[in-house]
């Protein structure tokens, strides 16, 4: 089972297929599945974890809140399989180089998908963005409260409760709350 329509989702687990599987995996790493390859193809998240659960002997990929109620699968992290916990795929972000060639306020990462060990490696990263400086003095009062309320231990908590986000390390929280202090 796979998605239908492009998905940031899609692409992100066929970038896992390269690193992991280069001499295998020559599909490339588009927002779109090769339509090719076949199986079957289901309209957004919600569709793929009907589909996966209608089905017998299926396999697919989406994001850890729509797998709740579906088996999940070990990926191999090294030399050993690793099960999806929001702890396992925040080891992938945190051993993950940062970008290069960025602002020091940018706080992006290159994801390892094949070098951290002990990480479950299939991860999609969403990013805060804001303006570096406001016109409107309020704005920025209220673009930095809600960046601080977002990376705050408390919503980490909450997003991995009800989504199962993995949360941010305390180094990544300390990197974004520079540069959310920069905000003018």
């Amino acid at each position: 089972m796979h998605r239908g329509d492009e998905s940031g989702t899609t692409g992100n687990f066929l970038k896992y297929l390269e690193a992991a599987a280069p001499e295998a995996w020559t599909y490339g790493t588009e927002d779109a599945f090769p339509s090719d390859l076949g199986g079957e193809a289901a309209d957004k998240t919600g569709g793929v974890a009907q589909a996966i659960a209608a089905g017998e002997g299926s396999i697919g990929y989406l994001d850890a809140s729509a797998a709740t109620e579906l088996q999940t699968a070990k990926v191999k992290s090294g030399e050993d399989f690793v099960a999806y916990t929001p702890e396992a795929a925040a080891a992938v972000v945190a051993g993950s180089p940062k970008a290069e060639g960025r602002e020091a306020t940018d706080v992006v990462y290159d994801l390892d998908y094949t070098g951290v060990e002990g990480a479950y490696p299939i991860v999609l990263v969403s990013y805060l963005i804001g303006c570096q400086e406001y016109a409107d003095s309020a704005k920025a009062e209220l673009v930095k409260a809600y960046f601080n309320y977002v990376i705050s231990p408390e919503a980490q908590d909450a997003a991995a409760g009800v989504a199962g986000n993995a949360p941010i390390s305390d180094e990544i929280r300390s990197e974004a709350q520079a540069a959310i202090d920069t905000i003018k």
